[in-house]
């Protein structure tokens, strides 16, 4: 068996360290490109608002400093930022089932429900009716930056009932 050697480890990508740095918080985005690529004039000024100049700079100087090398090794770093992008832009689970609710995501989550009825509408649209199994329902959450079910028992009601007695 033939192995190659990895030159670039992925968590030493200097792709993927250069996104990191620009992305807020976690260092996660949920991305709702993917499902049909838009046309460069929308994704144009959606990547100018998401990343910095200097992180879109530092990846664009790899990129011409490999052109003006011929170092090949580029071609494996953009492939394992690639793959590590899945990842980070949280496509990597559940791929089929997110692609369908993602079309309709402003319908659905525009529609003021809460996520117990999104929920049940997703299984009802998109999965056949069928119910969905928790861990691929805990993975199409997440994917899609969801909150959890409330979990438990339902809260008791603030109003008691008050017990009359009549004296007849």
């Amino acid at each position: 068996m033939n192995k190659r050697k990895r030159t670039v480890p992925a968590r030493d990508n200097p792709i993927i360290a250069a996104l990191r740095r620009s992305l807020p918080g976690s260092g996660s985005f949920t991305s709702l490109l993917d499902v049909d690529r838009p046309p460069d004039r929308v994704l144009d000024p959606v990547i100018a608002f998401v990343f910095n100049d200097a992180t879109i700079r530092e990846i664009g100087v790899l990129v011409v400093k490999a052109l003006l090398t011929d170092d090949r090794q580029i071609v494996r770093t953009v492939r394992d930022a690639l793959k590590e992008s899945n990842h980070i832009f949280r496509r990597d689970r559940e791929l089929v089932l997110r692609k369908k609710v993602v079309k309709y995501f402003p319908d659905l989550f525009g529609s003021g429900l809460g996520i117990v009825a999104i929920k049940r509408e997703i299984e009802k649209r998109f999965n056949c009716g069928n119910k969905l199994p928790q861990h691929n329902w805990n993975r199409l959450r997440k994917a899609l930056s969801l909150v959890e079910l409330p979990t438990g028992r339902p809260k008791k009601s603030d109003t008691k009932r008050v017990k009359t007695v009549s004296l007849v």
